[in-house]
């Protein structure tokens, strides 16, 4: 059933989800999908060209998939941006805590996962002719089971409640996490 949002706020006509064939991607389409027109990008693409093809009718981007390799979620921020920028969509990135400096081990994963979030902050605050709505979401640790990491479905209602906000508010990002001090977690997770 789609649900439709009339005066300031946004009308979703169809929203596009990258990488939603497992993990929170999958979570994502199956919750959504229930309320509003939802669009699986397909999973394994030629090109860059073909995924972006696939996006460019929808008004949301739901930016989850590190596709062909890690760098590539920044590449289809830039080109969707590029052709939404002054059109009234919004782009949702699922990015990571990781981009926070010195919280993850892995380096290369942190430094784009930073990169996402660097790049959407330079067009929210620094691009005059921009109309289209970027966030990204940096959940925590997430599904493992434990009492201290987050499960899909919370990161779910943090993305709907993104779809529902009237357009002219803008949240630029949202770090999202269990309220355990970070050094209390890294302890959690070496016992683990």
């Amino acid at each position: 059933m789609l649900r439709s949002l009339v005066g300031s706020e946004m009308c979703i006509r169809d929203s596009a989800i990258t990488g939603a064939y497992t993990g929170l991607g999958l979570a994502l389409y199956e919750n959504l999908s229930l309320k509003y027109p939802c669009y699986r990008t397909q999973a394994r693409l030629e090109s860059m060209s073909q995924l972006i093809d696939e996006i460019q009718p929808c008004n949301i981007l739901i930016n989850n998939a590190n596709i062909y390799g890690n760098h590539h979620q920044l590449e289809v921020l830039d080109r969707v941006y590029r052709l939404w920028q002054q059109r009234d969509n919004l782009i949702i990135n699922i990015g990571s805590r990781a981009a926070v400096p010195n919280i993850s081990q892995n380096h290369l994963h942190s430094t784009y996962k930073a990169a996402v979030n660097h790049y959407s902050t330079n067009v929210t605050y620094g691009d005059r002719d921009k109309q289209c709505r970027i966030t990204t979401v940096n959940p925590g640790l997430m599904d493992r089971g434990l009492d201290w990491s987050l499960d899909y479905s919370e990161v779910v209602t943090v993305v709907e409640w993104l779809l529902t906000l009237p357009r002219d508010i803008e949240i630029n990002r949202i770090d999202l996490q269990r309220n355990i001090p970070y050094p209390e977690v890294e302890d959690r997770k070496r016992a683990v």
